[in-house]
């Protein structure tokens, strides 16, 4: 495993959400779990650049605050909102981030490393926090205001007492007022002589009265703007209560009827608003057994408040039991008599305060619990001394000490042999400056057990930090790397003796990575090509393949590539002399855990061979013209002795024999002369406008006069202008009447057949001879080759039927044969009228269906297959077209069955048999396919391709081959 890789695994088991994002673009190359999950994707993103992968990005500052670290190479961190894309909603949090340019030695960012954390219930918690606060004052406030509404009360009760002493004072006077008056009026009767004094007397009385009577009205008004206060203040005391941001509640008497509530304790209870007269257990009824009642019911008998905080209260809200915390307090309340008559209540919700503090300890010990079941060695390491906290039991076995030996205890006391090996300073450095420190591959050597051992390690030291941000510890974690180390050093010495093993050959020796890329070539290719063995890995091989060469050779090396097979052809390639020197190259793939690690090559020099085979193809061509030479002489001589003998009868029939196999020779001559012109890529071909009807009746014709034992029949003609070679088009017409002469002696016909279809020309010839096997169909266009059982019956050297092939391909046609053994052959050739086979798109929605003019594909929903009707005449063009539009609606449609059906198939698919076998049909297996319904074609050739194209024993796909439509229907969707 490289370093890298190690790296990023180790960043994929931290808490922290992160990312690596390369170049100026910000290509994602590593995200893990937890930075997926807060942009809400998965790891396909992986490759992409970021506001591609994370569109709902765009808009906000992110791209520019990396591409300015990625410029300046200077680390950025913070809090900052984002807003992201979440199981399809946005959603807006915040994230404490860092971003660290990652630096070349010289000194140029190469990559961003991005650290986040979801800080956002913090936040919450630190404003809960500010809130309690305020709401702390607000409560304080009110206590005030409850101090000045006692004192209210206080006089208020002082007025009522003056009122009442006024009253009896009153009462009083009034008394003595009758007393007098009686007096007075028995002095009155007795005395007429004392009237005038008893009127003046009188008089002062009643002024007496006045006085007392306005005293008393005055009094009366002085308790009447005592009323109005106490009214007044009694409105502010419940204003205040109603508006406070707190709960407030006023119950009276021991069954606490609730008098007096504000909307925020109405809220809370979430009852409704009719509450006011209902009694306290009444309406909070969840209550009952929590205590709740008891407390209430002791204030109010002893007069004695009772406060708590942080109290559980589980209430009813919406029908549902939901747990709230309070800071609540119950105040008794006296009358003027010093009598409790009433109980208030006070509160605080701090709810959301318990619950970020509890979550903070949660994730504290979610936090050591994922320490401890890490599946890497890890510690937490508390303060400026790096106390111990908690270390799991790999990090304790790395440590070889006992747990109660290192527990509690500063690192560096517990482990004084790493004090001299640079860890006091690693430390210090991550917790004073707050920046992770990394390290890979690093030796240490450990006292465990009583002695020393060297261990590879590689170490991430992290600032632990608290809920406001600050370091207060650190937490290490390591893997021991020493087995990976230790192999790979294995790995480089096998690697250096696989190298020289490379370098001994005298072959040139390459290898190749899994895509294809060249990665190292020996030392032969460095001398032969003059060129340093990097720059030649760099380069490739088109720099050194000939021109005319390369094509084939790429191609080749694509489908190898693609199936995973062996890669073998031919090339010249160009030598430091700057001559070219023919090689053949092999490539064989290195497959690991059903993958492709790399390719081990070879190029053999070939030249030698080539250059033989050359000159024996020159030998052939100037055999073969030396030959004609005297030949031509002979037919001349051979013309003149049969016309001086025309009249001896005896000698007619041996001039006949000699005739026919002087024109025999003739045609092995011309064979062996097409041959080498082919070899050496000089078959020239005339190509002008000629009637290919007249072409057909003329061949005809002539081969009718050389087998008047066989009647060559027309069945059906062309009648039209062809652009081609009319002398070579000829020479294919006669091989294949003589072919189907030769090989038909017990039978006396043979039937050529010309018809137009689709812009093709579609020429058959049968005969009804011998036939052929089905394995020796496709061997029949190679050079020299015999079917085994005819080569002692018939005569030639195996040519004809290679050199009419090569004739058609070079007027962009195929060739494809039907035959039974006993029952005769039919040689098919293809001319398309245009030079090239036309494949149309006709239709199709790119999701259900396809029509072309080579097939239509159609996804049925009942039964849930793909249909595919093949059409027509095939090459390898059509095929892989076709077989990718398939793939594709496969994909498109998860759809697992395909119902292939041949039967309309006229041409051939034998020419991308190989590519179906190697490229198509495992991609279709990768792609979901588990059953496949293959219909043959009434073509010997395409049924050959299927079984070739489609193996039947297939590891994960189920294959069956069927000569009737409605049976693989039937089975496809059983």
């Amino acid at each position: 495993m490289s370093s890298a890789s190690q790296l990023l695994q180790i960043l994929s088991l931290s808490d922290d959400a992160t990312a690596v994002y390369r170049g100026e673009n910000l290509i994602i190359e590593f995200a893990n779990a937890a930075m997926l999950s807060f942009w809400g994707k998965d790891k396909s993103i992986v490759g992409l650049e970021l506001e591609e992968a994370v569109p709902e990005l765009k808009g906000q500052p992110f791209k520019m605050m990396l591409q300015a670290v990625q410029r300046t190479g200077i680390s950025d961190e913070g809090i900052i909102p984002a807003q992201t894309s979440i199981h399809g909603a946005f959603v807006t949090r915040y994230y404490a981030y860092k971003y660290r340019a990652v630096s070349s030695e010289d000194g140029q960012s190469i990559y961003i490393l991005h650290t986040a954390s979801d800080v956002t219930e913090r936040l919450r918690g630190e404003q809960a926090v500010r809130d309690m606060g305020v709401r702390d004052a607000e409560l304080s406030r009110e206590q005030q205001l409850n101090e000045e509404l006692g004192s209210l009360n206080e006089e208020l009760v002082a007025t009522n007492e003056e009122l009442v002493d006024t009253q009896s004072a009153l009462a009083m006077l009034n008394a003595s007022l009758e007393d007098k008056v009686r007096l007075r009026t028995v002095d009155l009767a007795e005395s007429e002589t004392k009237l005038q004094g008893l009127n003046e007397e009188l008089s002062a009385i009643n002024e007496e009265l006045r006085a007392t009577n306005e005293e008393l009205l005055e009094i009366q008004a002085s308790l009447q703007r005592s009323l109005t206060d106490l009214a007044s203040v009694e409105h502010k005391v419940r204003s205040i209560v109603a508006s406070a941001p707190f709960p407030i509640g006023v119950y009276s008497g021991r069954e606490m009827l609730i008098e007096l509530v504000n909307q925020s304790i109405i809220d809370v209870w979430g009852k409704g608003n009719d509450v006011v007269g209902k009694k306290y257990a009444e309406v909070l009824t969840e209550l009952a057994g929590t205590g709740i009642y008891e407390q209430l019911d002791n204030v109010f008998t002893t007069g004695v408040p009772f406060q708590t905080r942080g109290q559980r209260v589980d209430l009813v809200v919406e029908g549902k039991l939901l747990p709230f915390y309070f800071n609540y307090n119950f105040t008794p309340l006296f009358d003027q008599d010093g009598r409790v008559y009433g109980v208030m209540n006070t509160a605080a919700d701090v709810t959301d305060m318990v619950l970020a503090r509890q979550q903070v300890e949660q994730s504290e010990r979610n936090l050591h619990n994922i320490i401890s079941q890490a599946p890497v060695a890890m510690c937490i390491l508390m303060g400026p001394e790096h106390v111990v906290k908690v270390a799991n039991a790999l990090m304790i076995d790395l440590w070889g000490k006992s747990e109660a030996w290192v527990i509690n205890l500063p690192i560096l006391e517990a482990l004084p042999d790493a004090r001299y090996q640079g860890l006091k300073q690693i430390l210090s450095d991550v917790y004073q400056k707050g920046q992770t420190y990394s390290t890979n591959e690093t030796p240490v050597i450990l006292l465990r057990n009583g002695r020393e051992e060297t261990v590879y390690q590689n170490f991430v030291y992290e600032p632990y930090r608290n809920a406001n941000g600050e370091v207060i510890g650190v937490i290490v974690i390591t893997i021991d790397v020493t087995d990976q180390v230790s192999g790979r050093l294995q790995t480089e010495e096998n690697e250096r003796r696989f190298r020289f093993l490379l370098n001994a050959m005298p072959q040139q020796v390459w290898t190749a990575r899994a895509d294809g890329s060249l990665d190292y070539v020996n030392d032969v290719v460095s001398r032969d090509f003059g060129e340093n063995a990097e720059i030649i890995a760099d380069q490739g091989w088109q720099g050194f393949v000939h021109p005319d060469d390369l094509p084939a050779a790429l191609a080749k090396w694509r489908r190898s590539l693609q199936s995973g097979k062996e890669y073998l052809t031919e090339f010249r390639l160009r030598f430091a002399d700057g001559n070219y020197y023919w090689h053949l190259a092999r490539a064989v793939p290195l497959i690991e855990y059903n993958a492709v690690t790399f390719w081990l090559g070879t190029n053999t020099n070939i030249d030698q061979q080539k250059y033989n085979e050359n000159r024996k193809d020159e030998f052939i061509s100037i055999a073969s013209h030396e030959l004609k030479t005297p030949l031509t002489t002979i037919k001349a001589f051979f013309q003149l002795s049969k016309r001086e003998s025309a009249g001896n009868g005896k000698l007619n029939p041996f001039a006949a024999k000699a005739e026919r196999q002087m024109e025999r020779l003739g045609r092995l001559i011309e064979d062996l002369l097409d041959v080498s012109k082919i070899n050496a890529g000089k078959m020239t071909y005339n190509k002008e406008d000629f009637d290919f009807g007249m072409l057909l009746a003329d061949t005809v014709e002539n081969m009718q006069q050389a087998a008047p034992g066989h009647r060559i029949e027309i069945s059906n003609s062309c009648s039209l202008i062809y652009h081609g070679d009319q002398h070579r088009l000829e020479q294919v017409l006669i091989n294949l009447i003589n072919n189907a002469v030769k090989y038909s002696p017990d039978a006396d016909r043979v039937i050529l057949n010309c018809e137009r279809e689709n812009q093709n020309i579609i020429v058959s010839v049968k005969d009804f001879g011998i036939g052929i096997a089905a394995e020796h169909l496709k061997g029949l266009f190679d050079r020299f080759y015999r079917v085994d059982n005819t080569s002692s019956r018939f005569q030639g050297l195996g040519l004809g039927l290679f050199i009419a092939n090569e004739i058609v391909k070079r007027h962009g046609g195929s060739f494809w044969i039907e035959s039974e053994p006993g029952e005769g052959s039919v040689f098919y050739f293809l001319l398309p009228l245009s030079g090239k086979q036309e494949f149309i798109d006709i239709a199709g929605d790119g999701f259900t269906y396809y029509d072309g003019s080579f097939i239509r594909i159609r996804y049925q929903q009942v039964g849930e297959y793909m249909d595919v009707d093949w059409l027509g005449y095939q090459n390898y063009d059509s095929v892989v077209k076709g077989c990718e539009i398939l793939l594709d609606l496969m994909k498109k449609n998860d759809c697992q069955k395909v119902l292939n059906d041949n039967t309309h198939v006229k041409g051939n698919w034998s020419e991308a048999s190989d590519w179906g076998a190697e490229v198509w049909f495992p991609a279709m297996a990768e792609a979901g396919l588990n059953k496949f319904a293959w219909i043959y074609s009434p073509s010997t050739f395409s049924r050959i391709a299927a079984k070739k194209s489609l193996p039947s024993a297939y590891e994960v796909v189920q294959v069956a081959f069927f000569d009737d439509k409605n049976e693989a229907r039937d089975w496809l969707i059983s």
